[in-house]
């Protein structure tokens, strides 16, 4: 780690089989923090940042990563091409990627558990894969829409399966919260989305979603609208007060989100979403909250 002059990254890694990373730092890099290829890794408490280019590569192997950061590179924080493979993620903090968050393609399954996503400069998550789930995460102000699920092609014979449970999904911009998308030419070609979503937090509700008309959503009763009472929000604290309606909103009465309460009840104003209104010059405008 630190100042790699070399056109290569922190750690390259081609068909090498198996690598594990434990307790470490790759920081400062002129390229990658880590590119790997044909390989599987397994990491611990792993710190990647400041590298001149994204922070992780990995094209084809299993990739699990538990617990460290993924900070400040060049580019995307994670980036996952990995046909067939399985991405498995917990206990992470992935923030102020010059790219995605985290892009992931072609994968299997993706399993992504208590992440912290925030202020990546393009999409917080963006997949395109079979499967993916999302549990007890925490995905904010990111620079694009929060998530977007791409479809993949109707001639690889499946549909991408989202479930979505436990999560905060919330910008304090006009962005489209979650979002799906395809290429502009011959977007009947590509498959459809079925979307599973509940006891997530989502402000501005279902309508918050930019899908296409073929995905399928199932949208739980226990999706909660309204502001999720972040303790400082300019400060990039994102644990929550304790009178949020995360609190015991969760399944089986968990906690939504990726952090805990980390302050004491808020006192001030509601804060409530308000969706769009149009109205002509010289009219009045009433909002009900």
């Amino acid at each position: 780690s630190g100042d790699n002059v070399s056109y290569s990254g922190g750690i390259n890694l081609y068909w090498g089989g198996h690598l594990e990373i434990i307790n470490s730092k790759i920081i400062n890099n002129i390229n990658e923090g880590i590119e790997s290829s044909h390989s599987d890794i397994i990491a611990e408490n792993l710190y990647v940042e400041g590298n001149g280019d994204m922070g992780i590569r990995l094209n084809d192997g299993n990739i699990s990563i538990n617990g460290g950061e993924i900070s400040s590179n060049n580019g995307d924080g994670l980036y996952i091409s990995s046909w067939g493979d399985t991405v498995t993620f917990d206990n992470l903090i992935i923030s102020h990627n010059n790219g995605d968050g985290i892009e992931t393609i072609l994968a299997e399954n993706a399993i992504l558990n208590n992440l912290l996503i925030y202020e990546n400069m393009n999409h917080g998550l963006y997949a395109r894969v079979r499967q993916i789930s999302l549990n007890n995460n925490t995905i904010v102000n990111n620079g694009s829409s929060e998530i977007n699920f791409y479809s993949t092609l109707i001639g690889w014979d499946y549909s991408c399966i989202v479930n979505i449970v436990n999560t905060i999904v919330f910008d304090d911009s006009s962005n489209n919260l979650i979002e799906s998308s395809r290429p502009s030419f011959d977007p009947e070609t590509y498959s459809p989305h079925i979307i599973s979503m509940d006891y997530n937090s989502i402000l501005g509700g279902v309508e918050s979603l930019s899908l296409w008309n073929d995905d399928i959503l199932y949208w739980g009763s226990n999706n909660i609208n309204q502001y999720p009472l972040f303790c400082d929000l300019a400060m990039e604290d994102y644990s929550i007060a304790a009178n949020s309606s995360c609190i015991g909103g969760g399944e089986d009465g968990s906690n939504i989100g990726a952090l805990d309460v980390g302050c004491a009840e808020f006192s001030g104003p509601t804060i409530a979403f308000i969706p769009n209104h149009t109205f002509n010059e010289d009219e009045s405008l009433v909002v009900n909250l």
